[in-house]
């Protein structure tokens, strides 16, 4: 016996989603607002790196063609465009997006996965006014966990990953979620760390970016939170960047925190006015 390899069918559904990501990029540079000329330039550029990243090494496609396909008669269409290693015969009459550049819902419809990448591209872009590849991955991930805790114990399961954003290596399974959702953890981002340290959010709990650059003599990090509330509320810090790589730098608030009292305590969900300790990876 001998079970049929599905190998192929995999990578064209990886290379599908991430062929929809970069078109959901394209929307938003060209109907997305706030954004000039040189941004709207450098979406349309990561587009086009995602577009050439799915279809794989030896399989040239132009700028010049994507361009062609924003907009007018060709319009969000795959035709001519893909390699033959994806089959064009499952795509054939799919458009991405109309002759105006808006996503259209018939390109998505044939895969269910298309259409969670959808949802994601419109939370991404309703939410943070930026559509990149990054944040519809984050978007994507998040679908997936939600869909895999839903059943009679999901209120537990997403109170356990809301309390839980950070686990440490080895105690996973402590949480005791379905195996699917344990796919939404992930080694701590790069751009959380600093020389193997890492600081949680005071409010959400989740890593902080960690950022550093030379002012005059000295360089200086500065940490905050992703999330921009709890930076504007408190979890926001700065630290001088020493040759001591052992210990942990020490982190200075940016600015003075102070949390509501009285009636107005419990509507407060801003960072809480004190420096997170540092954590190893």
């Amino acid at each position: 016996m001998m079970q049929a390899d599905d190998t192929t069918d995999i990578q064209q559904t990886h290379a599908l989603l991430e062929i929809v990501k970069a078109f959901a990029v394209c929307e938003h540079a060209m109907v997305g607002e706030g954004l000039d000329g040189p941004r709207r330039l450098d979406r349309l550029m990561e587009a086009h790196g995602i577009l050439m990243a799915a279809c794989g090494p030896g399989h040239l496609i132009l700028f010049d063609e994507l361009m062609g396909r924003l907009t007018g008669d060709r319009a969000g269409s795959l035709e001519g465009l893909l390699p033959d290693w994806i089959d064009s015969e499952a795509l054939a009459g799919v458009r991405l997006m109309d002759s105006e550049g808006v996503a259209t819902e018939d390109g998505f419809d044939f895969r269910h996965e298309a259409q969670r990448v959808l949802r994601a591209a419109q939370k991404v872009g309703k939410f943070t006014g930026q559509v990149t590849k990054p944040k519809l991955d984050d978007e994507y991930s998040q679908e997936a966990v939600f869909s895999a805790i839903k059943g009679s114990f999901y209120q537990r399961h997403r109170s356990t990953l809301v309390e839980n954003p950070t686990v440490p290596t080895g105690s996973l399974t402590e949480l005791k979620l379905p195996s699917r959702a344990n796919d939404f953890f992930k080694p701590i981002a790069q751009y959380a760390q600093f020389n193997g340290w890492w600081w949680p959010c005071p409010a959400c709990k989740w890593p902080m970016k960690v950022t550093a650059a030379r002012t005059g003599a000295r360089t200086r990090g500065r940490v905050r939170c992703l999330y921009p509330w709890h930076e504007e509320t408190g979890a926001s810090y700065e630290f001088v960047v020493t040759a001591r790589k052992k210990s942990a730098p020490e982190l200075s608030p940016t600015f003075e925190c102070r949390v509501p009292s009285g009636r107005f305590a419990r509507l407060w969900t801003g960072a809480v006015p004190h420096v997170p300790q540092a954590n190893d990876l």
